[in-house]
């Protein structure tokens, strides 16, 4: 799921994998994003508030282990609050649970009122020591002390719906939060990768510039060839009436920029981060799929090499040879637009990859929204995202 800054490490990177859990952000953990404000906070768009107000109100009983009245008082503002049919905010437990609990709680009551320890009492101790009293003041301690072991036995009341409780905010609300929390940051990391100057925290290296997104988001990337098949088309355009290159030799050259060192020197990439991808993700234009691999770059370096092939070939005056390129591209770009991000340079390298033809790691989706919300990337700590550090982040 995810892995957060922890508050005694702020240059922690966020990763997404399987070492969070409710439990930790309930009790706030970590840091924010990933602490039980937000998580409320989340809650209440998804209009699911009460299913995290009742654990927190049981949490709190366990902790404070409040005893006599004040235990009755708390636990009846529980079963008044959140577990009655009719009740202010009633949380989503089954039937059958929620007779189990309101049954145990009647027992309770009934139980206590049988035990009923001290109460009402007003006597000193002299006066509970004396001849005249020594056997009510046996009787009295015997209530007293059975009352005590009732009232520890007790604090089990509501265990049946805490844990259905829980293992349903587990699996519906808190892996939502989380693959929200992951989104979003894959899309800040994806920025301050680009801004690599202003979102550092150690001297830069010529290696730490050179690196790649990992992972890239799928949808930038569409956004990413549909300008850059643009750009090529007007190139081709250009030499097929003025016999000119000069916007093939841009985008030539940055495809390459993009090869070296990702979004750091490209302009398409910027243009797309800054400008377009805000836009698409506003209105939920595309669907955010991550993908953890090193084929982004190996397709990038093939249409690097294919677009440096164009240029030659406009610079010679082959426009025969240029079209053909270009409309090999177009189709691959096409394909990869219209389509879930299918990309055929990345099939070819995850082919090479499984078939053990070159090192590297298999195609990996690891947060996917709209469909299935993440499944793959709820599969443990192999599906790791690593944050704005020097080996690189999410994004393009």
């Amino acid at each position: 799921m995810f892995k957060a800054m922890e508050k005694d490490d702020n240059r922690k990177a966020c990763m997404v994998g399987g070492t969070v859990t409710l439990e930790q952000v309930m009790a706030n953990a970590f840091q924010a994003p990933l602490n039980r404000a937000t998580l409320m906070a989340f809650a209440k768009t998804e209009r699911n508030e009460e299913n995290l107000l009742f654990l927190v109100a049981v949490d709190n009983i366990k902790k404070t282990r409040p005893t006599g009245k004040a235990f009755f008082s708390e636990c009846e503002r529980i079963i008044n609050t959140f577990v009655l049919g009719d009740s202010e905010y009633p949380i989503n437990i089954s039937a059958k649970t929620r007779n189990h609990t309101l049954d145990g709680w009647g027992k309770l009551r009934r139980e206590e009122s049988k035990v009923n320890p001290l109460q009402g009492e007003d006597q000193s101790t002299a006066e509970l020591l004396s001849a005249a009293n020594i056997e009510e003041t046996k009787s009295l301690l015997l209530r007293s002390a059975s009352s005590l072991a009732h009232q520890q036995h007790s604090y089990t009341v509501f265990d049946r719906a805490e844990e259905e409780m829980r293992h349903l905010v587990r699996l519906d609300l808190f892996r939502r939060f989380i693959m929200t929390v992951a989104i979003e940051k894959c899309w800040d990391e994806a920025r301050n990768f680009a801004l690599w100057c202003c979102h550092r925290e150690e001297t830069p290296t010529l290696a730490s510039f050179f690196t790649y997104p990992n992972p890239t988001d799928g949808s930038q990337t569409r956004q990413h060839r549909v300008i850059s098949t643009i750009f090529m088309l007007a190139g081709i355009i250009e030499n097929v009436f003025t016999n000119g290159f000069v916007l093939l030799a841009i985008w030539t050259a940055m495809n390459i920029l993009r090869v070296l060192a990702g979004p750091r020197l490209d302009p398409i990439s910027f243009l797309v981060l800054f400008v377009t991808d805000p836009f698409v993700s506003k209105h939920k234009l595309l669907p955010v799929r991550f993908v953890k691999n090193k084929a982004r770059r190996f397709a990038d370096t093939v249409v690097s090499i294919l677009s440096t092939t164009m240029l030659i070939l406009a610079i010679h005056g082959q426009q025969i040879g240029i079209w053909v390129i270009g409309g090999v591209l177009t189709v691959i770009f096409t394909l990869h637009i219209g389509t879930n991000d299918v990309c055929l340079a990345c099939e070819a390298w995850d082919l090479m990859v499984r078939r053990g033809m070159i090192n590297g790691i298999p195609i990996e989706v690891v947060a996917e929204r709209d469909a299935g919300l993440a499944n793959q990337a709820m599969r443990g700590s192999n599906s790791t995202y690593r944050g704005a550090d020097k080996r690189g982040g999410g994004g393009l």
